[in-house]
């Protein structure tokens, strides 16, 4: 029997903090992209007031009751069609339960975890590359917009910066 000081209980419990460890650095970082992607947005929906609204977020939809198909008029067939998504995902997490309690070979949970820890990898890369991507875009639309020419930031030609 091994006691407390074993070093196999040291490596596992080691083990946990590393894993512990590497979750909160994806939650940090997936909250500083969410957090930049938002503020980003937010810059976007900026608009001078003389504009009219355009775009698709102002289009006028038309009432879906008046619209009939086989009989059946819009909104019904919508709320039927989410019917259908709401059940295939159920069915989807039913399956997805039976399949993860099943039994498995340790060869094969090994492999799997390996994989896992592959893609993980891969996506967390992937994750900082995008957001110090972003980063720079952000920078260099800061830098080139007209409105830095009345900021005086920059030194546009004057037929881009006739303010």
């Amino acid at each position: 029997m091994e006691g407390l000081n074993s070093p196999r209980l040291k490596v596992e419990s080691g083990r946990r903090r590393t894993v512990w460890w590497q979750r909160a650095r994806a939650a940090t970082a997936i909250a500083t992209g969410v957090t930049l992607m938002l503020v980003g947005v937010t810059s976007a929906f900026g608009q001078p007031l003389d504009e009219a609204p355009s775009g698709e977020a102002n289009l006028k939809l038309p009432d879906l009751s008046q619209v009939q198909f086989l009989g059946i008029d819009g909104h019904k067939l919508l709320m039927i069609g989410i019917v259908f998504c709401v059940l295939g995902l159920l069915f989807g997490l039913v399956i997805y339960s039976h399949l993860k309690n099943l039994p498995v070979h340790r060869s094969m949970a090994d492999v799997s975890q390996l994989i896992w820890e592959t893609c993980k990898t891969y996506l967390v890369t992937q994750g900082k590359f995008l957001a110090l991507l972003w980063v720079f875009i952000a920078a260099v639309i800061l830098l080139y917009s007209p409105s830095c020419c009345t900021m005086r930031l920059c030194e546009w030609p004057s037929s881009c910066c006739s303010a």
